[in-house]
């Protein structure tokens, strides 16, 4: 997560000042560069940016779905000429990035000018946890969950622990994630088989890469997998492995 910067330092000094017209050009730009890149950066990058920008009085909330298109439509033209480069997004629907977005900005109007150092102490304490016995959200959650703790305590900021709360998993969120993500595997693993496209190809990968991160097993899909799954569970039941 080293590659997650505060960045929109340039933008946030112009928004101090009266030129602020001059602000959301470079927030503008910043935000069509992060839709140019991969995923895994670009997420919590662009919560990152919306915190900066809402906390000097740059943007609010009614200004989300305009920057998110900017966002997104870069990101839709990167997305046409290679898709492995950018990744897609989980629960990529419209409104419900916006409404995570909408929480995240406001958070940053409840803090003010604290809002972009406490995305930087999540960041931060994130890559402290990593490594750690506790399992841990990916940035961009990261970042949501300590907006939507910020909202709920009001203008009282979060402390350590509060952060670190929003950052670990719980075991039965890490069981919802893996039945979902094993699911969505099924279904891109059929479609790469029945289509034979690039794009199925990577998604698939990309669901068996997220199985894997999170400590799991590929479930069994031809008939010799499924075989062999069924033997080693026999056994196993038995006490043989």
């Amino acid at each position: 997560m080293n590659a997650v910067t505060l960045n929109m330092s340039a933008a946030a000094n112009a928004a101090m000042g009266s030129n602020s017209d001059g602000a959301m050009e470079l927030l503008g730009k910043e935000l069509a560069k992060l839709g140019r890149e991969s995923v895994t950066t670009s997420r919590p990058a662009l919560a990152i940016a919306l915190i900066q920008a809402a906390s000097v009085g740059l943007i609010g909330e009614k200004d989300v779905p305009a920057c998110y298109d900017t966002y997104l439509g870069a990101r839709e033209k990167r997305m046409q000429g290679n898709l492995l480069a950018v990744g897609v997004e989980e629960g990529n629907g419209y409104k419900a990035q916006v409404s995570k977005l909408v929480q995240i900005v406001k958070a940053a109007q409840i803090l003010g000018a604290a809002a972009p150092f406490q995305a930087d102490a999540v960041i931060t304490l994130r890559g402290n946890m990593i490594g750690g016995d506790d399992k841990i959200h990916a940035p961009f959650e990261c970042l949501l969950n300590v907006a939507r703790a910020q909202i709920k305590n009001g203008d009282e900021e979060l402390d350590h622990d509060d952060l670190a709360a929003c950052i670990r998993k719980s075991e039965s969120a890490e069981k919802g994630a893996m039945a979902k993500l094993v699911a969505a595997y099924k279904v891109a693993y059929k479609l790469s088989a029945d289509l034979d496209l690039p794009g199925c190809d990577a998604a698939m990968q990309g669901y068996a890469d997220a199985i894997i991160e999170l400590g799991g097993e590929l479930p069994p899909m031809t008939k010799d997998e499924k075989k062999e799954a069924e033997a080693l569970a026999f056994l196993a039941k038995r006490g043989r492995i």
